[in-house]
């Protein structure tokens, strides 16, 4: 998809329009009307016009080419400023159509003669028989819509309205202008006799819009300006009270521009053909100096008509497999609704929220009609899943997989309305923040009370964290104490507990949390049952905290000055995908299990300085969908050393990430040739584009009166393995005192 802004030249915006109606959001998308036939049952038009050529069809033809003579022409060019509004050429001139790739049929239906007639009834008129015989031969011609810009006053002659619900039974959508008959209320100027209203609602055709037989498939088009006020002249929806009308026709009833229309008209030779040659400097009161088409400034529902007509043809064009009813009410139910806060000059009401016998269901909008609309859906393996699961940031080990090159970015979605959409999933997935430890839960622990017992070999502890009574949470429970307990036996112990951290060589960040990993903080419950074989120590551990479980064995050696350990460890998370979100996308239950493999280890070149470090490397499953080769890594280094000016501590670590591995799944991924959906295989990399690393630096030092200082500053930068991930930093200040 591309930028609106690139289609929003001054070619575009010199149409005013096209502006209006924010055509450049379809154009970005790739509809140009291409492939797209619409018949334009109107006057003659100018074949030679430089924004026609190309668009106007060869085979298009006249009702009533035998009985008409040849210098019977349309001098106000009706027929070629219809067919400009929709097809005009996107060629640098002075603008073009809303549907500028578009083919125009372009079928002449006026009576012979009527557009040469003058006086009080001076006009082209097109008789219904013509008009039907015209629709039927556009019907057998297979065109996509029909366009009737004209109209009349609603009468009992059914044969016009049955042959519009013809096309439509054909699966032709047909766009009517709704009128140019609207005068308010008054009063006769020589009687004072009352006059009512005129255009309350659609002239005819237009009024078979909401009736029964048209399949959803016929519209009626109002105008408003280029403010968006309708039009003082339009006709407007009705309400069914009215003769010739029909309650349903308000929510078949759009707006569209209709005064202050700039489009293509024939030249101003045949438009004013009494009028002499303009000489080199006049430009009033003659005729300009060349042969080609002029472009015209005009007003009507005329010409607020084809801009639906051109805004199907590119909803069409851009999805080939909706219906002609579905495209149509892609229109209607994205239409901006049009309420004003006065009575309307014509039904003398308000047109109030939602669909309105003033405005029916108001003004076309482009970049809403383009856009997904309802529920949004893929079909993975078959399902079809909302979308809403996929928008899930990305988090944990895994990162921003899901927008990696090769991942839900191959896939389409479709909308209420079967419209298949690219997923844009770079835009749809913002990326986590960096997980903040819980400063509120550490403050509370730091103020808390702690206790420790020790009788012979058995070791008892204990701490309760502070709690804080909130009145705006009268039934807030305090916070679960922590306690670990050991008993020391001969060559080895046995310990178990809730809470508290895990015995570790390798050093921790402190103020950013690991996704899925268990923390210093956490209540669930542990034991560890270790025992000495030969210079090394053998332990067995399990902790549950919630929905995290891990269990193992490890084997450490422990010396004075420096210490090993290596462990085995299976971890089990019920809730999250290593942190993160993949079986969620699709509907299902995150969980993950890892085989981990750690080496640890500290030493100490002098006594006042410590060096530790770990490294782990694990195998990943994830069940409930098919993946191979899932691993990940994670490492730690530090120092800390005491000085008389405190003791400062630096750690450098990258928290769990998948380094490698993919996810295997079938998805729609796009339309065939005949219109199908196409489902593909897609395997999908699972690592992410950036590498978290986590720089922690701590200071701890005394003040007097017994007063123990800590400042801790941390630096998170690429959080969550986002490579454009904003840094993030943290600080923590505490003062403590031991009573």
């Amino acid at each position: 998809m591309g930028d609106p802004g690139d289609f929003e030249t001054s070619e575009y915006n010199f149409t005013e329009g096209l502006p209006f109606l924010g055509a450049s959001s379809a154009y970005a998308a790739g509809a140009t009307g291409q492939g797209i036939t619409i018949a334009v049952i109107d006057t003659s038009f100018d074949p030679d016009h430089p924004d026609l050529v190309g668009r106007i069809l060869s085979t298009s033809f006249d009702i009533n080419a035998d009985t008409r003579a040849a210098d019977d022409i349309d001098n106000e060019g009706h027929g070629t400023l219809v067919a400009g509004v929709i097809a005009a050429n996107k060629n640098d001139l002075a603008g073009h159509g809303i549907a500028f790739e578009s083919d125009i049929l372009a079928i002449r239906a006026d009576r012979p003669g009527s557009c040469q007639e003058t006086g009080e009834d001076a006009g082209c008129r097109f008789p219904d028989q013509d008009l039907a015989d015209a629709i039927d031969a556009a019907i057998d011609r297979g065109v996509r819509i029909i366009n009737l810009s004209l109209g009349g006053t609603p009468d009992t002659n059914p044969i016009l309205e049955d042959a519009v619900r013809r096309a439509a039974a054909a699966g032709i959508l047909v766009v009517i202008s709704a009128g140019n008959d609207a005068e308010p209320a008054g009063s006769d100027p020589d009687t004072g006799d009352p006059i009512a209203a005129t255009g309350t609602s659609l002239n005819e055709p237009a009024n078979v819009a909401g009736t029964s037989g048209t399949f959803g498939r016929v519209v009626a088009v109002g105008s408003v300006d280029l403010n968006g006020i309708i039009s003082d002249f339009s006709n407007r929806a009705g309400d069914g009270s009215e003769p010739g009308s029909d309650p349903n026709n308000k929510n078949f009833y759009i707006l569209a521009p209709g005064e202050g229309v700039v489009t293509t008209g024939p030249d101003d030779d045949i438009f004013f053909p009494d009028l002499p040659t303009c000489g080199p400097g006049e430009v009033n009161g003659c005729n300009d100096t060349d042969d080609e088409g002029d472009y015209y400034i005009v007003s009507g529902t005329s010409f607020a008509a084809p801009y639906v007509s051109g805004a199907l043809a590119l909803m069409l064009d851009l999805f080939p497999n909706m219906t002609p009813e579905d495209a149509l009410s892609a229109l209607l139910e994205s239409a901006d609704d049009y309420v004003s806060t006065s009575p309307d000059l014509i039904r003398e009401e308000t047109a109030g929220v939602g669909v309105d016998a003033v405005s029916g269901v108001g003004t076309m909008n482009l970049a809403a009609a383009f856009a997904p609309q309802g529920t949004t859906s893929f079909t993975i393996n078959g399902k079809a899943i909302p979308t809403g699961y996929s928008y899930a940031p990305a988090a944990g080990a895994f990162g921003d997989w899901a927008s990696q090159p090769g991942a839900l970015g191959e896939l389409v979605f479709t909308d209420k309305f079967n419209r298949a959409y690219r997923f844009d999933a770079a835009s749809n997935m913002p990326a986590g923040k960096a997980r903040v430890a819980d400063f509120d839960y550490r403050a509370d622990a730091a103020a808390g009370q702690s206790h420790a017992v020790r009788q012979g070999p058995v070791t008892f502890a204990w701490h309760q964290p502070a709690f804080r009574d909130d009145p705006a949470i009268p039934y807030d429970e305090a916070p679960m104490g922590q306690f670990t307990a050991q008993y020391d036996f001969s060559g080895g112990s046995i310990e178990f507990g809730r809470g508290f951290g895990a015995k570790s060589l390798a050093p921790e960040v402190s103020l950013i949390n690991e996704a899925g990993a268990r923390t210093g903080f956490s209540d669930g419950g542990w034991a560890r049952f270790s025992h000495d074989v030969g210079e090394m120590s053998f332990e067995i551990f399990s902790s549950d905290d919630e929905d995290l479980s891990v269990s193992g064995v490890g084997l450490s050696r422990i010396e004075e000055r420096w210490g090993v350990r290596g462990q085995i460890s299976t971890i089990r998370d019920e809730r999250t995908a290593l942190g993160g979100v993949i079986q969620g996308r699709f509907g299902g239950e995150d969980r993950s299990q890892l085989s981990a493999y750690a080496l640890e280890g500290a030493y100490r070149p002098m006594r006042s300085l410590r060096l530790s470090a770990g490294v782990e490397a694990a195998t990943v499953d994830l069940p409930g969908v098919e993946t191979s080769n899932v691993w990940t890594s994670r490492w730690s280094v530090g120092a800390d050393t005491v000085t008389a000016f405190g003791q400062f501590g630096l750690t450098v670590a990258q928290p769990r990430r998948a380094e490698g591995g993919t996810f295997d799944f079938v998805g729609v991924t796009g339309l065939d040739e005949d219109f199908n959906f196409v489902s593909e295989t897609i395997r999908a990399p699972l690592s992410p584009s950036g590498r978290e690393i986590n720089y922690e630096a701590s200071w701890g030092f005394g003040l007097p009166g017994g007063v123990d200082a800590g400042l801790t500053a941390t630096l998170s930068t690429q959080p969550n393995h986002v490579a454009n991930a904003d840094p993030a930093s943290v600080y923590w200040f505490s003062l403590s005192k031991s009573w």
